[in-house]
């Protein structure tokens, strides 16, 4: 979630997904994350890529929308 909070600054991720053609997506991983390949470990890539250390708030955040939609919590 860290990854699509970062691509929605260019991006509404949510739209691209839903008109079916991922070639934005495509594209944006492979300007962002392919391009640099194994010369980095995963954690300092994210660093790179979204400028902060991993940071499991994106991930809760999407948990408490998604589940409190469907649960009214």
């Amino acid at each position: 979630m860290q990854l699509v909070n970062t691509m929605n600054q260019s991006m509404d991720v949510q739209a691209v997904i839903g008109s079916g053609d991922l070639s934005p997506l495509k594209e944006w991983f492979s300007k962002h994350i392919y391009v640099h390949g194994k010369l980095y470990p995963p954690f300092t890539l994210l660093k790179q890529v979204t400028g902060e250390e991993l940071n499991p708030e994106y991930y809760c955040d999407y948990l408490e929308a998604k589940f409190g939609e469907i649960y009214h919590v």
